[in-house]
């Protein structure tokens, strides 16, 4: 049973329930403080549920994270039972190497209210506030700068590099989707060889200076573009657990 009130008190949110801006603002940032980007049930061998009941019990009752279609899926739940008006929609995130992915390889949100905003927090090295999706200028967002143009009857979502380069995030549309189309992405993704999910493993939460995030051995900090990295004693999973419970509040599944 999905418990409006068990799913402020993870979020820490004590503020108004009124399906505001200001309302969006403050739940989409505390979700990615506190709700973590992780993989660990795949690197588990544990199966996938995009069912909502499945999901509340396992990021809300069980304090665990997840990854793009459970976090926007979820959070998608949130919103409307406070009376957002929100959909899910497919992303297909462009690549370091200039490979655009195919689609439903991203799950993200479009909240209207007096404006359109883009909400996402299935992942957290992008924006830690909602975006305007009709907006003409760039936005500025934790140290960053995005904007969203239009682009192939869609939008493109740009990140301004460190250089001043724009950098395209990923393209997306405005048809809704159901969470359960983008099952067959989410299985490959959750148990194929070549997907980045099953390489090894993935702990990210925003912070109050950027964001942390655990992968494999190693452990990141970035402020900005500023960034620390820590490499973890070779073979320590104690170092590797500890990190984990001290920085996100999650232990290792152990099947």
């Amino acid at each position: 049973m999905f418990d409006l009130n068990a799913y402020l008190h993870r979020l820490h949110y004590e503020g108004d329930i009124q399906p505001n801006l200001a309302t969006l603002k403050a739940l989409h940032s505390l979700h990615l403080k506190h709700i973590p980007y992780e993989n660990l049930d795949i690197m588990q061998g544990l199966s996938c549920n995009l069912e909502p009941e499945a999901l509340f019990e396992k990021m809300i009752l069980r304090k665990r994270g997840g990854f793009c279609y459970e976090l926007n899926g979820l959070f998608a739940c949130l919103l409307r039972k406070m009376g957002f008006s929100c959909e899910i929609v497919s992303a297909r995130i462009h690549q370091a190497d200039g490979t655009v992915g195919e689609e439903f390889d991203h799950a993200l949100l479009i909240v209207s209210l007096e404006e359109k905003w883009i909400a996402d927090v299935g992942n957290a090295r992008w924006f830690h506030q909602p975006l305007c999706l009709h907006c003409e200028t760039s936005q500025a967002d934790a140290g960053r700068n995005y904007q969203v143009i239009p682009y192939n009857g869609g939008y493109l979502l740009l990140l301004e590099g460190a250089e001043g380069d724009q950098v395209p995030q990923y393209q997306f549309t405005e048809c809704p989707r159901k969470l359960t189309d983008f099952q067959p992405m989410c299985d490959y993704k959750w148990t194929s060889p070549q997907s980045r999910f099953t390489q090894d493993r993935i702990c990210s939460r925003v912070t109050e200076q950027g964001r942390i995030m655990l992968y494999g051995r190693r452990f990141l900090k970035w402020k900005g573009w500023e960034r620390e990295e820590r490499v973890l004693e070779s073979g320590s999973e104690s170092e590797f657990e500890k990190l984990l419970w001290e920085y996100f509040g999650l232990t290792v599944t152990r099947e």
